[in-house]
């Protein structure tokens, strides 16, 4: 899954997502295949932009809010 930018970049993104909208993409994932959570499933989140601390901010970001 691609993870380009932190979550305070989501009202200048164009179809990239942020950690939030990834897991709103999950959910979604979740709900088509009938399953009533992801337990087990590995995501790798690739194409974070470098820009400044965007990289680390991602990781922490998406610790947060998929834990």
């Amino acid at each position: 899954m691609r993870c380009l930018f932190p979550i305070a970049a989501e009202n200048l993104l164009f179809g990239h997502l942020t950690p939030n909208l990834l897991l709103e993409e999950l959910n979604k994932l979740k709900d088509k295949i009938g399953q009533n959570d992801l337990k087990g499933l590995n995501i790798v989140v690739t194409h974070r932009k470098p820009t400044r601390d965007n990289p680390e901010i991602i990781k922490k970001e998406l610790l947060k809010t998929i834990l």
